[in-house]
């Protein structure tokens, strides 16, 4: 299914995110805990002095769970940006004589696909890491530590994480070896197009008489076709994927929302002591 994007030029899936209860009640206590502090500021300056402004444990709570929210939200918002990029390649002379090709394109943008999206469960964990105060260093939030905690083993948190988990594992080995090895994801016929259309252009360059393009199937022209009929179903693909994740992500803020309550209260109580 098609995202539509509405006049700013985002997505409904990305507003289905930052219109959630959840996201909205994050930027208001963000609000209204930097509106003092802004204040603050703007006296100093006026007075001639340098701000310093007091970082409280509330702010500090509602920042964390601010900074890795909204990762999580434009994250979604480049995966929604990949089909965009894919549907329109600009071809120019500039490209052309940099060896940027039309798959070269396709891969580097189905590669930080690829990226992004295994990436949203190290961002949810990371999300819940803030959340619920557990206060592990980001650097060991794994499922383990975060997911199979005590304070969220039994929520419903523990649950949404474990659907998001299961979703992203299609993509983990590809990332993997592409992140820690350098192998580009496989884009299967597409690969095979363009491993054919390579092979007619240098045949011509070095005046090799290339025997396949004699049949119809093989001519360049059909090559071209199909591998633009193949791109159509790799953005259909990524479209649908996104929307399943989108769902998937709402679950996750409808989980999360009654635990940032809790906390919020827990740690504006402390403030007051």
């Amino acid at each position: 299914m098609v995202s539509k994007s509405n006049d700013f030029g985002h997505s409904q899936n990305y507003y289905r995110l930052i219109g959630h209860t959840f996201f909205v009640k994050i930027l208001e206590n963000q609000r209204l805990l930097h509106n003092p502090l802004s204040e603050q500021a703007i006296q100093a300056y006026k007075s001639g002095q340098t701000p310093e402004p007091q970082i409280s444990q509330e702010l500090a709570y509602h920042s964390a769970v601010f900074h890795y929210s909204s990762n999580l939200v434009h994250s979604l918002e480049r995966l929604e940006e990949v089909p965009i990029f894919l549907r329109r390649f600009p071809s120019s002379k500039y490209f052309s004589e940099n060896g940027v090709t039309l798959h070269k394109w396709v891969s580097y943008h189905y590669s930080n696909y690829v990226v992004v999206y295994v990436s949203l469960y190290d961002i949810a964990l990371l999300l819940t890491n803030s959340v619920f105060m557990l206060g592990i260093n980001p650097r060991y939030c794994n499922e383990k530590e975060v997911a199979k905690h005590k304070l969220v083993r039994n929520t419903s948190v523990k649950t949404t994480l474990d659907g998001l988990n299961d979703t992203i594992q299609k993509y983990r080995d590809t990332r993997h070896s592409f992140v820690h090895r350098g192998r580009l994801p496989n884009l299967d016929m597409l690969d095979e197009l363009e491993d054919r259309r390579f092979l007619h252009e240098s045949m011509n360059e070095f005046g090799i008489e290339d025997q396949e393009s004699v049949n119809p199937l093989m001519h360049p022209r059909v090559i071209k076709d199909l591998y633009k009929s193949e791109k159509r179903k790799m953005i259909k693909q990524i479209e649908e994927e996104v929307g399943k994740l989108t769902a998937i992500l709402e679950e996750f803020f409808d989980s999360l929302q009654p635990c940032y309550e809790k906390f919020s209260v827990f740690v504006s109580n402390l403030e007051s002591e």
